[in-house]
């Protein structure tokens, strides 16, 4: 799974400090989501972010996106 947070910011021209001050966030959780270095995320922090972006949870224009691991491909942990 991908986090989309660095491409929804950039579609409205925001950085993650506009963000962090709107939705009230912890730096650290919003700067893990950009650089998809997250292991879990609290929900009401995904609740925060699908409403302020208007954005459905999964999917082409979701806050995540599911992507298929091949054979030879490893999974992070």
């Amino acid at each position: 799974m991908r986090c989309r947070l660095k491409v929804l910011l950039a579609e409205r021209d925001m950085t993650q400090r506009d963000l962090i001050v709107k939705i009230k966030a912890s730096p650290n959780t919003v700067s893990r989501l950009c650089t998809n270095q997250f292991r879990r995320v609290d929900v009401d922090t995904i609740e925060k972010l699908v409403n302020f972006f208007n954005c459905p949870l999964e999917g082409r224009d979701g806050l995540f996106v599911l992507e298929e691991v091949t054979p030879n491909q490893k999974i992070s942990k």
